[in-house]
C-alpha cells in the first residue's frame, strides 16, 4: 500500500512531537540544577573534603601556582538560609543538615589536653585570653579563612618556621576545601570561628549550637571556639559548653582588618604583647573588613623577627594551654579569674 504525502507528514510531525516531548523531559530537570540553581548553592559535601595526609599533602602541592601569583579578593558568597537566616552547608538533599546539627543533646567533648589550671573554674565556661607566664612564648592566630590569602599566610609561617592556630569560618572552609587541608598537613591547628561570623550573642541558643556544628562538618572536629567579635554572653558560654569546647579570645589585637598597614600590625604587636600573649591577624576576608590581606602578609615576616630578636618563641593555642607555662588568664562570668 502507497503512503500519500500527506499521511507521511502527519507521521514526521507526530514523530516529532514526541522525539521534543522526550528531549524537554530529560533537559528540562539539568536546566533546573545546573543554570537555575545559583553557583552558591552547588556546596560541597562535607564528606568530600579529605583531613588525611596524604590528600592534605597533594592539595598543599595543588596551591603552588596560586601561592607564587598575585592574590585576589574574596568573593563573598551569598548562601542559603532557613528561617532563622541561618546558612547551612548542603550535602546535596534539599534541606538536609550535617549529622549532629539536630542532636545537641548529646554527652558533651571533653577538653582537649590537660589544663589542670582551670579545674577550679570551670573551665567549659570561661573565655582564655592569653597565659599568664613569665616565659615568652607567644600564639599567633589568624582568623575568618580560609581565602586566597591563606597559601601565602602558611608560606610565609612556614618560611619562618613558625606554628600557629587558624580559626576558620565554616561557609569559607567550604569554598576553599583544598585550603583547610592544607592547614591540616601543614600541622597548623585547626579551630572554629563559626559558620558566616555573625554574631551569637543576637542568636538563640539552638542556632549558636548549629553555627558551632555546621562548621565542624565541613572543616573536621575542632576544641576551641572563638566568637566573632570576641563577644561571649552566656548563651554562648553556655552553648561551647554544651559541646565540651573553649572560649579563646586574645590579648593583642593587630586590627590588621581595619588598616592593612606593616608598621602599623608591627607596632600594635610591639606595644601589646607579652609573656603568654594570643596574638590576633586575619588570614580571611569578611565584608567591612577591607578586601586584601597583603600587608598581613608581608608584616609576618617582621613580627615574627622582631619578637625572636625579643627572645620569644612560638607555639599553636592548644601548646600554649597544654604545655605547662602558666595558669590561662581567663575572664570568668564578667569577673577577670586566674
Amino acid at each position: 500500500m502507497t503512503v500519500g504525502p500527506r499521511l507521511t507528514k502527519r507521521r514526521m510531525t507526530i514523530a516529532g512531537a514526541v522525539a521534543f516531548v522526550l528531549v524537554a523531559a530529560v533537559a528540562f530537570p539539568v536546566y533546573l540544577a545546573v543554570v537555575r540553581v545559583p553557583f552558591w548553592t552547588r556546596q560541597t559535601s562535607p564528606a568530600s573534603i579529605s583531613l588525611a595526609s596524604s590528600s592534605g599533602a597533594s592539595a598543599r602541592d595543588g596551591l603552588s601556582k596560586e601561592r607564587t601569583s598575585s592574590a585576589v579578593p574574596v568573593s563573598k558568597a551569598a548562601s542559603t538560609a532557613d528561617d532563622s537566616g541561618f546558612a547551612e552547608p548542603s550535602s546535596g538533599t534539599p534541606g538536609h543538615r550535617p549529622p549532629g546539627i539536630d542532636s545537641m543533646e548529646t554527652a558533651p567533648r571533653p577538653i582537649p589536653g590537660s589544663i589542670p589550671h582551670l579545674a577550679a573554674l570551670d573551665p567549659q565556661r570561661v573565655a582564655v585570653w592569653r597565659v599568664d607566664t613569665a616565659r615568652k612564648v607567644v600564639a599567633l592566630t589568624f582568623d575568618d579563612g580560609p581565602g586566597p590569602y591563606t597559601p601565602l599566610v602558611m608560606d610565609a609561617l612556614e618560611s619562618a618556621h613558625v606554628p600557629a592556630t587558624f580559626f576558620l569560618i565554616g561557609q569559607h572552609g567550604q569554598e576553599y576545601p583544598d585550603e583547610v587541608a592544607a592547614e591540616k598537613a601543614a600541622g597548623f591547628e585547626v579551630e572554629n570561628h563559626t559558620w558566616d561570623h555573625r554574631l551569637l550573642t543576637e542568636m538563640p541558643y539552638e542556632t549558636i549550637l548549629r553555627e558551632i556544628t555546621a562548621t565542624e562538618a565541613v572543616i573536621g572536629p575542632t576544641r576551641f571556639l572563638r566568637p566573632p567579635g570576641g563577644y561571649y554572653e552566656p548563651p554562648v558560654r553556655d552553648a561551647a559548653a554544651s559541646l565540651g569546647m573553649m572560649i579563646i579570645r586574645w590579648d593583642v589585637d593587630t586590627r590588621d582588618w581595619e588598616r592593612q598597614d606593616v608598621p602599623w600590625i608591627l607596632s600594635r604587636v610591639e606595644s601589646e604583647v607579652h609573656p603568654g600573649s594570643i596574638i590576633l591577624m586575619h588570614d580571611g576576608i569578611m565584608p567591612g573588613g577591607g578586601d586584601t590581606r597583603s600587608a598581613t602578609v608581608a608584616a609576618i615576616p617582621q613580627v615574627v623577627a622582631w619578637l625572636r630578636s625579643q627572645g620569644y618563641s612560638f607555639v599553636t593555642v592548644d601548646q600554649l594551654l597544654t604545655g605547662g607555662y602558666g595558669p590561662p588568664a581567663t575572664t570568668f562570668y564578667g569577673s577577670a579569674a586566674a
